[in-house]
């Protein structure tokens, strides 16, 4: 269970650099980051909504677009905001994730160099 704090973001990211990257600017803003390792994870009880749900769709611990169509059809977690990222080649991945519900997908290095804007809720 989260607790102690008021803002949480969820992260389906199992890339060490980004995950940690995710985690320090989380922290300088004073959220929590609650790093999914398994699909149902996002559906356990928080004891506040999540603010913005960041997906590397890249990860290949997860189904990713699984992941974001479920999400867009729970009653709790359909309006939290879905950020993907991935290789700026990928263009069918994106169009997937913006099929399945993904709020912005952007480019790894858009994502890196505005990360901490993007927590913030300058997404869209």
């Amino acid at each position: 269970m989260i607790s102690g704090k008021k803002r949480l973001v969820l992260a389906a990211v199992s890339d060490f650099l980004f995950s940690t990257r995710i985690n320090e600017a989380a922290r300088e803003l004073g959220m929590e980051v609650y790093f999914l390792r398994r699909q149902n994870e996002a559906f356990r009880e928080f004891t506040v909504k999540p603010e913005l749900m960041i997906v590397d769709l890249n990860n290949t611990m997860l189904d990713t677009i699984e992941l974001i169509t479920k999400m867009k059809r729970d009653p709790e977690l359909s309006s939290v905001p879905i950020l993907g990222y991935l290789s700026h080649v990928q263009l069918q991945l994106k169009q997937k994730a913006e099929q399945a519900g993904c709020s912005l997908v952007v480019p790894r290095t858009v994502f890196a160099d505005k990360l901490k804007r993007f927590l913030e809720g300058g997404m869209i």
